[in-house]
């Protein structure tokens, strides 16, 4: 847990090295992976070593776009890649060597995808072709049709006269034999009919049907063949398409060449077709054979592409060509990326940036060793320079996790970064956040399904990892595999809660008997005036009064919560002033809240506890509502009946309290504000006066100096740059606050203002926001009954053995579905919300930034 309350400390690091020495030096620091590099190159006027960077980083994403079309390639072809530990492939220049090991296998596998390509095509061609000659085979299938499917066809809208199509009425009339011309120019001596035909995709049959109709005025014929081979690729688009043979007849040779055209327009593809029976049967055989051929050499070659492609995948010692390549290309690309962040001089650069404190003497061996033997000096290191290219500015926030505590850090780095050195909510969300799901979730039957799913998780995490880093899992699998350690312990308090509720799938655990025992005389259940051990006693279950006790028991116990979660909150805020030295804000900021929370519901947690543990059994008054006791408490203040009175002295108190509370409201308001205004006036007046002493000693030093030469005026330049600095630097540590700019008392009124009224309307609505514990318990607890009650016992067991098979696997699919998979996010969700908006708006800013260094880790 080292590291998790507050960001490790920071330094300032510049870093001034060879430029020889350079690209060993940041391959090292990437390995290292403890350095954040800050940008101090000049973006107005980069320098030509920038551009040359910037140049190589875009010949980076062209290899690296490059190998993933290779990648994508063995997709295509469902060749896995599993790599085994990762190796290094290059010595020198990575793009120079990846050049010369692409070149001869790119040039093999592009030639054998566009040969198999082509072939395919030709493939897709020839069967298009021979499913057209055997639809066409007998000729007289097309024009020996009966009457009634010589009809006009559905949905012509022009009611052309049956006079104009001749075409129709003639074989209408019986002319059965009609000479067709089948030349592929259309010029045939018998007749000027024309025959074409061809294959167009189905879903423009209907529209091409009506087409042809409409521009030949009934004076062509359509009719289709299915084509019963499924899927054929069309030869254009490579794609699975559903097509059919199509064959047309029609009149003269200008409707011929209009109808070809009206072709191309529906992407039918028309084919020659052979005269006689004899050269059909002769070209049936010509295509078998050459379909039979090709697909013979599509297999070849099909097989020598994937050969060639596993080889590049993974080789026989485990290793991937393929990642090791793409990882060296990130690397050099993640290599040039620092390079345009670094300023240049003639023949050395500098890098600036931030490291943790603790690895600073690492990082200066690891500068050391990059260059040993080399012959170049390794990197100078200066901590927090005096003269930096590019301010500091604030520094990120490092908090270093493993697999457990990085799962909850990446709940509160959601939200936001923490500012730095500021409390650390991840720490504390490690128990608090599985602890609400489980107040909403609790449940000794679901919390142990969840616990169980999460044990699953972690015994399969080697070889869930493992997938992981293949990219084998799931999208879905892969984000709830990431999340194990938190769903464990989501697992693990749900079961406790439910044990707290006493609920196992609707059902009580008699498991320490009961307090409750029925009297057959009075037909009531008698208490024995002791406490039920652990939980709640199980014959609270399927009473009368069932939804009333529990309602009354999950509304107080998720207030309470609610306000402690809070109240710590605000305990939280009390560590970040204290530690940043911010005492007028412990005064007038924290002391306030913690009083106006405590005397207003604070106070109410305690009534409730109070009535809780006060027996009203032999009471001479009844038990005050406590919501009418906090509704009297601000409207009747002092003031409280004798028959609803908690305790002695209860109106005074509770006056005591409202005071208290009113008067912190204008403390929250008022004296920062004004205290800031006194400050930054006596700094004003300070730095106004250190103005006018500094012009005043520069006069005497002016004259001092024209009496006495020019040979000391580079020392009064020096003074003159130092004064240029001294009141940049005040004003800076004492700026406070993060307030950029002039100092504004209107702008610092209306934010503190914002501040105050968002605790005081926060304090009631955040308050009222922890009844979603109670009413997603209570959901839970209900639904579970009712599927229970429903599908088990209603629909089930009363019809029979078959019915209650039937009812309990609708009952189990019904609770994975809903109780075990719905619901757990949505606990998951408010739980996320309760931290992000009621706890952490107590002390969280969240306005920092994350310590990232240039690390190579991700890539491994």
């Amino acid at each position: 847990m080292g590291g998790l309350f507050r960001s490790k400390d920071m330094k300032y690091v510049q870093l001034t090295m060879a430029t020889e020495a350079a690209h060993d030096t940041i391959r090292s620091l990437g390995k290292l992976g403890k350095f954040h590099v800050v940008d101090i190159a000049d973006k107005e006027n980069p320098s030509k070593q920038v551009i040359a960077y910037k140049k190589r980083a875009n010949d980076c994403a062209f290899w690296e776009k490059k190998l993933a079309g290779f990648e994508e390639q063995m997709s295509a072809y469902d060749i896995k890649i599993r790599q085994a530990e990762p190796s290094e492939v290059a010595t020198g220049d990575v793009l120079e060597e990846l050049k010369e090991f692409l070149d001869s296998r790119e040039r093999e596998i592009v030639l054998s995808i566009s040969f198999q390509t082509e072939n395919q095509r030709q493939i897709s061609e020839a069967k298009e072709y021979l499913h057209m000659v055997s639809a066409c085979k007998n000729l007289e299938l097309v024009v020996n049709v009966k009457a009634e499917e010589l009809d006009r066809p559905r949905g012509d809208e022009e009611g052309h006269d049956e006079l104009a199509a001749p075409l129709l009425i003639e074989m209408k009339e019986g002319k059965t034999r009609i000479p067709i011309d089948t030349s592929e120019d259309g010029r045939g001596a018998e007749t000027f009919r024309k025959f074409i035909c061809g294959v167009i995709p189905v879903e423009k049959h209907s529209l091409f049907q009506r087409m042809l109709y409409r521009i030949s005025r009934g004076n062509a014929f359509v009719n289709f063949a299915e084509i019963p081979e499924r899927g054929l690729l069309d030869p254009q688009s490579g794609e699975v398409v559903e097509k059919a043979v199509f064959y047309v007849v029609c009149i003269g040779q200008q409707l011929h060449r209009r109808i070809r055209k009206m072709c191309g327009i529906f992407n039918a593809t028309e084919y020659p077709l052979p005269t006689t029976a004899q050269q059909k049967a002769a070209k049936i055989r010509e295509l078998e054979n050459d379909i039979k051929e090709k697909t013979e050499v599509a297999e070849r070659t099909k097989q020598a592409v994937i050969g060639l492609l596993q080889r590049l995948a993974m080789k026989h010692d485990g290793t991937s060509p393929l990642r090791d390549w793409q990882r060296a290309v990130r690397r050099e690309a993640m290599i040039c990326e620092t390079f345009m962040k670094a300023h240049f001089y003639s023949n050395s650069m500098t890098l600036e940036g931030w490291c943790p404190t603790e690895e600073l003497s690492h990082l200066s061996r690891t500068l050391q060793q990059a260059v040993e033997g080399s012959g170049n000096p390794w990197a100078a290191v200066v901590e927090d320079p005096t003269n930096p290219i590019r301010e500091p500015g604030s520094p990120p926030s490092y908090f270093p996790t493993n697999q457990f505590t990085g799962s909850f850090q990446v709940i509160v780095d959601t939200y936001g970064s923490p500012r730095y050195h500021e409390v650390n909510p991840g720490l504390f969300t490690i128990v608090t956040f599985p602890f609400l799901f489980g107040v909403m979730y609790g449940d000794i039957g679901h919390g142990s399904c969840l616990t169980l799913f999460s044990i699953f998780l972690l015994w399969n995490e080697k070889k869930f990892l493992k997938m992981q880093k293949n990219k084998e899992l799931g999208e879905i699998f892969d984000m709830v595999f990431d999340g194990r350690y938190v769903l464990i312990l989501m697992g693990l308090f749900g079961l406790y809660c439910g044990t707290i509720y006493n609920d196992c799938m609707s059902k009580p655990i008699n498991a320490f008997g009961s307090t409750w025992t029925y009297s057959e005389t009075n037909a009531t259940y008698v208490w024995d005036q002791t406490v039920y051990p652990y939980g709640v006693d199980p014959y609270w279950y399927n009473t009368e009064n069932q939804l009333t006790f529990f309602n009354s028991l999950k509304m107080k116990l998720s207030v309470t919560i609610g306000v402690i979660h809070m109240t710590f909150g605000i305990m939280l805020s009390l560590l970040n002033h204290i530690y940043f030295r911010d005492y007028l804000s412990i005064v007038f900021e924290f002391i306030p809240r913690i009083l106006f929370m405590q005397c207003t519901f604070g106070y109410m947690i305690f009534i409730i506890i109070f009535k809780w543990c006060h027996d009203w059994t032999d009471s001479p008054v009844s038990p005050p509502n406590l919501i009418q006791t906090m509704i009297n408490m601000f409207l009747s203040p002092g003031k409280v009946a004798p028959d609803v009175e908690l305790y002695k002295g209860q109106a005074d108190i509770q006056l005591i309290f409202l005071i208290v509370a009113l008067v912190a409201i204008p403390f929250m308001l008022l004296p920062k504000p004004l205290i800031n205004r006194w400050r930054h006036g006596q700094q004003a007046r300070a730095a106004q006066y250190a103005r006018q002493q500094a012009h005043h000693d520069e006069d005497e030093e002016k004259g001092f100096l024209h009496g006495h030469g020019e040979e000391e005026h580079g020392g009064v330049h020096e003074k003159k740059e130092f004064a240029k600095v001294v009141p940049h630097s005040d004003a800076h540590a004492a700026g406070g606050h993060g307030h950029d700019g002039p100092y504004s008392f209107s702008d610092d009124f209306i934010h503190q203002a914002i501040h105050t009224i968002e605790f005081v309307l926060g304090t009631i609505s955040n308050t009222a926001s922890y009844l979603r514990l109670w009413a997603l318990s209570l959901a839970h607890a209900e639904l579970a009954e009712v599927f229970w009650d429903k599908l088990v016992i209603e629909y089930g067991i009363q019809y029979g053995t078959a019915f209650a098979v039937i009812g309990f696997a609708a009952w189990a699919a019904a609770t994975f579905a809903v109780l075990l998979s719905m619901d757990v996010l949505e606990c998951f969700l408010h739980a996320l919300r309760l931290h992000w908006v009621e706890f952490q708006n107590k002390f969280y800013y969240a306005d920092g930034y994350p310590f990232a260094p240039f690390s190579f880790a991700h890539l491994d």
